[in-house]
Formats: structure tokens, C-alpha cells, sequence
């Protein structure tokens, strides 16, 4: 585990970057993988250019409906106590900017005390995280560990997930779904996003590589392999993802699990004002341990 020192951090929040680099994560992104990656350079390589050629994927689809409900719940969470949060599955910087955006609009009282931990199996996606925290000022420490493999003790006050369950089997995600119950204190959340099967992804993906493809051909990173190869990668490993159809599956999936859904949303977000432009849809969950004594939850 590495520790940053602690912080309380930014007096200042920028709500359109979230205090994020992307330049700087696609700069930096071939060395980091290069040195800290087995076996998954070709997707951390791929993620973090995507998100620079285009800023609108990935977390930015329902990034401020994340923060609402982050906004919300981190007053609620931990008591007098420092308030734990805990990510599962990074990718790079996005999800710990986001929830820090929430932390930041809850209001200082709150962003003091929040601390955060992100889990990863590798640890090329927590180094960007490590990197942003020391550039915000904020309390960080990984752990470079599998969700499911690794017999972690964890005690968080709010979870975030953000499409794990893409990068796991099917049959696997009610087991996911237990490990973050046991990761709960007493009234402790769960914050979960998914992206749902859309019909026009590739052409939502055709962009983004497009855009990419330019970004590489200005030669502003240095890759390991041809464009035409990690394009070829990512597009393989975009099928092999895990999806849901609609929110009913995701729904019937914490029914059967130690999980109690407290309120679901969704956001709906084209990629242009263009009639045939792909559909973004991505669903969001919050949940707790239904094991604990019944307290009524507001919205």
C-alpha cells in the first residue's frame, strides 16, 4: 500500500476538468504501463488515450449525476469519524476526480475528513490516481490487490464502482456483490454505475478512435505498437466486456445479493445533436447492507 501524507484538500475545485491532466495521463501513459503493468498495457495504454482524444467518454457520461448523489451521501457517512472512501477498480484518474468533486461541493467541514483508497490489479491506474491526489491535495493510498481474489479487510463508508462488472464474468458479479457488502460499515453505501447495451456503440467508438488515430498521428505519445494494433486491441476487447440490456437485469442481480437498492437513476446522453449519433445510457445504484437495522433513507 502507498500512503500519501494527509491532506484536506483543494481550497479550489475546477468543475470542468475536476482537477484531471488527461493530457498529461496520455503524456506519461506508455511509460507507466510499460513499467507497472503484466499482461494489460494495451488496455490502460488504450483507456487513457481514448479519454484524451475524447473527453465526453467513460466517467464524463455520468460524471455529475455521480457527484449529486456523492454530494449527497458523504455528509451521512462516517459519522464525527474520517469518512473512507473506497474505490473498486480505477482505470486512471476519473473516478477519484469525481468523487473528490463531490467531496468538494459537500463543503469543506466534509472534504476534511474524506479519505480515499483505490483498489486496482494493477498498478498503472492507481499511479494516475496517486499522481492527481499529490496534485490536489488529497488523502490517497492504494492497494494493488483482485477485488475477487484477494481476501481484503476493508471497512469503507461509501464504495464506488464504475463498470467493474464489465471486466468480470457474469457468473461472478453476485460474488462482487458480496465482497463490497462485507467492505460496508453500519449505514455505509454503495455507489454503482453501469453502462447499459446501447445499439450504436461502435459508432460511438468509431469517433473516439478517429479522434484518437489524429492524436497519435500528431505525435504526442510514443507507442509500443502500431495505431492499427492497438486499435485492434481495444475494439477486441470492447466485445469481450460484460453488458446489460436494461436496469431490470442489474436490478434482479442485488435482489438475489446481501444488497439493498435504495434509489436508481439513469442518464441518457447523445454524442452529437446528430439524428444517428450513438446513445450513451449508463444506470446508477445506491445500496447498503440490507442486514443492518432499517433507518429510513431520503433522497
Amino acid at each position: 500500500m502507498n500512503t500519501d501524507s494527509r491532506c484536506g484538500g483543494p481550497l479550489t475545485f475546477d468543475l470542468g476538468t475536476f482537477g484531471e491532466d488527461l493530457a498529461g495521463n496520455f503524456r506519461d501513459i506508455v511509460g507507466i504501463a510499460e513499467r507497472l503493468c503484466s499482461g494489460c498495457a494495451a488496455y490502460h495504454v488504450g483507456f487513457v488515450a481514448r479519454r484524451a482524444a475524447n473527453p465526453g467518454m467513460s466517467v464524463a457520461v455520468d460524471r455529475q449525476q455521480m457527484v449529486t448523489i456523492l454530494r449527497r451521501l458523504l455528509p451521512r457517512a462516517g459519522g464525527t469519524d474520517d469518512i473512507h472512501v473506497v474505490i473498486a477498480g480505477a482505470s486512471d484518474s476519473g473516478i477519484l476526480a469525481t468523487c473528490a468533486g463531490g467531496a468538494f461541493l459537500a463543503g469543506r467541514s466534509v472534504q476534511d475528513r474524506v479519505r480515499y483508497t483505490a483498489i486496482d490489479r494493477c498498478g498503472t491506474p492507481l499511479e494516475l490516481c496517486r499522481r492527481y491526489a499529490t496534485r490536489n491535495g488529497i488523502t490517497f493510498s492504494s492497494i494493488v490487490a483482485d477485488v475477487l481474489g484477494s481476501r481484503l479487510l476493508v471497512a469503507a463508508d461509501v464504495v464506488v464502482v464504475h463498470s467493474l462488472l464489465r471486466h468480470i464474468p457474469r457468473e461472478r458479479h453476485g460474488e462482487l456483490l458480496g465482497v463490497l457488502c462485507g467492505w460496508l460499515k453500519p449505514d455505509a453505501f454503495l455507489l454503482m454505475t453501469h453502462g447499459l447495451r446501447s445499439g450504436n456503440e461502435s459508432g460511438r467508438r468509431r469517433v473516439a478512435d478517429e479522434r484518437l488515430r489524429w492524436l497519435i498521428g500528431e505525435g504526442r505519445v510514443d507507442l509500443p505498437e502500431s495505431p492499427d494494433a492497438l486499435l485492434g486491441r481495444l475494439a477486441s476487447d470492447d466485445r469481450a466486456r460484460t453488458e446489460y440490456s436494461g436496469s431490470d437485469e442489474l436490478l434482479d442481480l442485488f435482489a438475489s445479493s446481501p444488497l439493498e437498492v435504495l434509489e436508481v437513476s439513469s442518464v441518457e446522453e447523445k454524442e452529437s445533436v446528430d439524428a444517428n449519433a450513438a446513445l450513451r445510457r449508463r444506470i446508477l445504484l445506491v445500496a447498503r447492507n440490507r442486514r443492518i437495522p432499517e433507518t429510513e433513507y431520503r433522497r
